[in-house]
Order: C-alpha cells, then sequence, then structure tokens
C-alpha cells in the first residue's frame, strides 16, 4: 500500500472514531446476504438502510429523543 493510502486510512480511521458509532446486529445465516441484496434493489447500503427503516419507524411513533 502506497504511504498516501496509509494516511488517507489513518484519516478515516480518526474521522470515525471522532464522529460515529457502531451497532452490532446479529442474524441468522443466511439473512445477511438477503438485507444486502434487497438494499442493492433500493440502490442503498444495508447500513442506509436500517437507519432509514429505524428514522421511518421512529418518525411514525412521534418518538424525539433529547440527550441531557
Amino acid at each position: 500500500m502506497s504511504k498516501y493510502d496509509e494516511k488517507a486510512k489513518e484519516r478515516i480511521s480518526r474521522y470515525l472514531q471522532k464522529n460515529c458509532e457502531q451497532v452490532r446486529l446479529t442474524v441468522p445465516k443466511g439473512t445477511l446476504a438477503k438485507y444486502k441484496a434487497f438494499a442493492a434493489t433500493k440502490g442503498i447500503s444495508m447500513t442506509e438502510m436500517i437507519k432509514q427503516l429505524v428514522q421511518a419507524d421512529m418518525d411514525a411513533r412521534g418518538f424525539e429523543y433529547e440527550e441531557s
């Protein structure tokens, strides 16, 4: 890997650590491929699909959250 690629990888890693959180999802074998395939039919990543579904459910239920 070139020096540039390593520096870019480090910058991305620092950005993700500072600005993002991760969620781990455990599903039965075979389910992940099904979720990814469905997301692909919508032209989005599986991560984006899950975020959209959760947000739509929260919006439909009028859920609002404020950190204290």
